[in-house]
């Protein structure tokens, strides 16, 4: 363990804080063969789980323009 880790931890026993670390995850849930509930499940774990989560909605339009 670090020496910064260490003296963190100690010095939020000490106040009685809870250490975190803010970070962003980005998933891609995907059945090509539509099999399974795959998105409805996963959500299900992540609100299971007390996880924040959000939905997003991608465009996935290609514009092509031939200037000869």
């Amino acid at each position: 363990m670090g020496h910064y880790r260490l003296f963190s931890e100690k010095d939020a026993l000490q106040k009685q804080e809870n250490l975190n670390t803010p970070f962003t995850l980005i998933v891609t849930i995907e059945d090509p063969e539509q099999q399974a509930p795959v998105y409805t499940s996963t959500i299900q774990s992540l609100d299971a789980n007390n996880f924040s989560h959000n939905s997003i909605e991608v465009d996935n339009s290609i514009h092509l323009s031939n200037q000869g």
